[in-house]
């Protein structure tokens, strides 16, 4: 169970090594070993990666200035997703894993669903946002040749940076 959830998450085998109370990723001769020390670390990683740290979050240990500075960021950061949330008024009804992966195939018709599961987590979030900034682009160029007044930053291409 343990090697299934790293292996969702990184799309990497693993080794258990007790010995060092370590994990081995890929070869051993690639040297990537995750020791106890650091696991609250590459913890905190992925659920910033995966979009997974709404909550709170946690300090490691005594933080540097610039941590501080980061960690201050992303609480402001949550602080506005949380009242983005609360403005829309989210209720049970939110999307589950289930339907944004059926929403993308259904977009995506060149894309199978094993191609989507063997995708990393954060990999696949990265490709759906993309999809939705497509979609928004070409309604937005859409309903502009149909005569709408639509601002210019909201007609920014596509091809840029993901937020």
């Amino acid at each position: 169970m343990v090697k299934d959830a790293f292996r969702f998450f990184t799309k990497e085998e693993i080794v258990l090594i007790p010995e060092l109370s370590g994990i081995q990723f890929g070869d051993l001769k690639e040297g990537r070993i995750l020791l106890q020390e650091d696991f609250l670390l590459f913890q905190e990683y992925i659920k910033s990666v995966c979009a997974l740290n709404i909550g709170e979050t946690k300090s490691v240990g005594k933080d540097s200035a610039h941590v501080r500075r980061i960690k201050e960021r992303i609480k402001r950061g949550q602080a506005l997703v949380a009242k983005a949330k609360a403005k829309q008024g989210k209720t049970e009804d939110e999307l589950d894993l289930i339907d944004l992966v059926s929403s993308y195939l259904a977009k995506a018709t060149e894309v199978d669903i094993k191609t989507i599961w063997d995708m990393p987590y954060y990999m696949f979030q990265i490709q759906f946002r993309r999809m939705q900034m497509i979609e928004e682009y070409d309604i937005n160029l859409k309903a502009s040749l149909a005569g709408a007044k639509i601002p210019k930053e909201k007609m920014k291409h596509w091809i840029k940076k993901i937020q």
